[in-house]
C-alpha cells in the first residue's frame, strides 16, 4: 500500500512543480464557462487550491505586481461584497444567494489571476484560442439541439416547426429556448468576447491566410448567433466593440475621412439589422408609444 501511494506521489508531484494541475483547471474553466455558469465556482475553486499547492514551499509569493491591477481587483471585490450586502435587504433571499454563488467568478477570478503561474502565463494565447472554440462548439450545439427539437415525423414525413407548442409565438433558434442551458445575458457576453478574440486572430498577418479566413468566419458565425440570441445588451456592445476595435486597428491606414465613412456604415448596417431583429423592434414601439 505504502508502496503505491509512494508511486502516485512520484507521479503526482512532477505534474504540480510544472504547474500542469492548476493549468487543466484553467483551462477546464475557460471551457465550461459559456456552457454553464453554475459549473464555473467549484472549478475556480479547485484552480485556486491547485494553484495554493503548487507555489507551497517555493519562493513564489502573492502580489500583484502593477498598480492598476490592485485597483481592479479592489472594484471586483467591492461589486462582489455589495451584492452580499444587497442579498441581506432582499424579498426573496433564495434567489439573492443563488446570484451571489452564480457571481462567485466576479471575485475568484481576480483572486487566482494574482499569482497566475508561468505556465498560464506563457500560454496566455492557447487559452483564449480554447475559449473562443469552446464558446463556437457550444452555440453550434444550440444550433442543432434547436434543429432536433424543431423536427417531428406525421405519417413517415418529416416536419420543421421551430415554435413551441406551448408558446407558437417563440422560437427553438430564439432567446431563451436557443441558449438551453445558459442565460441569454450570459452568454451574450461570453459570445462579445469570443467575437473580439476571433477578430484579433483575423486580423493577424503573422498567421496563414487560411487560419485568417477560418477565424473570419468565426467572427461571422458568432454575430449571426448573437442575432439569433437576441440579446439586447450583446447586440449594442458587439457594435461599440467593432466600432472602437476597428478605429483603433485602421485609424493609422486610412485615412480620417474614409475610416469615419467606413464607421458611419457599420453603424447604420448594425442600425438597420437590430431594427429588422423582433426583440428590439418591440422595445421601440414601446418607447415610441410611451412617448407620444
Amino acid at each position: 500500500m505504502f508502496k503505491s501511494i509512494k508511486k502516485i506521489r512520484e507521479k503526482v508531484i512532477p505534474l504540480y512543480k510544472a504547474e500542469s494541475v492548476s493549468f487543466f483547471f484553467a483551462s477546464l474553466c475557460l471551457i465550461v464557462l459559456p456552457v454553464y455558469v453554475w459549473y464555473v465556482p467549484p472549478i475556480m475553486l479547485l484552480w485556486g487550491l491547485s494553484r495554493f499547492l503548487e507555489i507551497k514551499g517555493t519562493d513564489e509569493k502573492f502580489i500583484i505586481p502593477l498598480q492598476e491591477a490592485k485597483v481592479l481587483f479592489f472594484l471586483f471585490f467591492l461589486f462582489y461584497v455589495w451584492q452580499i450586502a444587497g442579498t441581506f435587504y432582499s424579498e426573496n433571499q433564495k434567489t439573492g444567494w443563488n446570484l451571489v454563488f452564480s457571481r462567485l467568478s466576479l471575485f475568484l477570478f481576480p483572486l487566482i489571476l494574482i499569482f497566475p503561474g508561468k505556465l498560464l502565463m506563457n500560454r496566455v494565447n492557447f487559452l483564449l484560442k480554447m475559449f473562443c472554440f469552446a464558446t463556437t462548439g457550444y452555440l453550434i450545439l444550440c444550433f442543432l439541439y434547436a434543429l432536433f427539437r424543431s423536427l417531428s415525423f406525421n405519417e413517415a414525413t418529416l416536419l420543421f416547426n421551430p415554435h413551441p407548442p406551448s408558446e407558437p409565438y417563440y422560437s427553438y433558434f430564439y432567446a431563451s429556448y436557443f441558449s438551453i442551458y445558459q442565460h441569454p445575458s450570459y452568454l451574450a457576453y461570453y459570445i462579445v468576447i469570443a467575437f473580439v478574440i476571433a477578430l484579433e486572430y483575423g486580423f493577424d498577418t503573422a498567421l496563414r491566410i487560411g487560419k485568417r479566413i477560418i477565424w473570419t468566419l468565426i467572427c461571422f458565425f458568432l454575430l449571426i448567433t448573437l442575432y439569433f440570441l437576441s440579446s439586447r445588451f450583446g447586440l449594442l456592445a458587439v457594435i461599440i466593440v467593432a466600432t472602437v476595435y476597428l478605429y483603433k486597428k485602421f485609424r493609422k491606414r486610412l485615412s480620417g475621412y474614409l475610416l469615419f465613412a467606413l464607421i458611419i456604415v457599420l453603424i447604420l448596417f448594425s442600425f438597420v439589422v437590430l431594427k429588422s431583429n423582433t426583440r428590439v423592434q418591440k422595445i421601440i414601439n414601446e418607447i415610441t408609444v410611451g412617448s407620444e
